[in-house]
């Protein structure tokens, strides 16, 4: 029965543990959502590229204004990246390219 008890009482301990454990290293909740957050602004960047290049082709746009808002644009981009690499993330394209803040900005605009 001692036994039995004394089980119990270490499996219990050990569920605690296992549950518990986000709440005892709230570090890499924060990570994470950094993480997610650098991601996001980045896609973000890479859709706002997409949408000024159709703007300046389709005429919307003039080239004084779309050169401005591109380096506006990718310096954001490469600021999330730098975000990423620093946290040690990778972000991965829709496309299942990767890229990081350490890959030649050449490389990445030839994908």
């Amino acid at each position: 029965m001692i036994l039995s008890v004394a089980i119990l009482v270490l499996l219990l301990a050990g569920a605690m543990a296992y549950i518990g454990s986000p709440l005892l290293a709230p570090g890499r909740a924060g990570r994470r959502e950094e993480e997610a957050a650098a991601f996001f602004e980045h896609e973000t960047s890479l859709r706002l590229l997409r949408d000024l290049e159709h703007d300046r082709q389709t005429g919307k746009m003039d080239e004084e204004q779309y050169l401005l808002e591109k380096g506006r644009v990718e310096a954001r981009g490469i600021a999330a990246l730098r975000e990423l690499d620093s946290l040690g993330a990778e972000a991965t394209h829709r496309s299942g390219a990767r890229a990081t803040a350490r890959e030649p900005a050449a490389e990445r605009r030839e994908r």
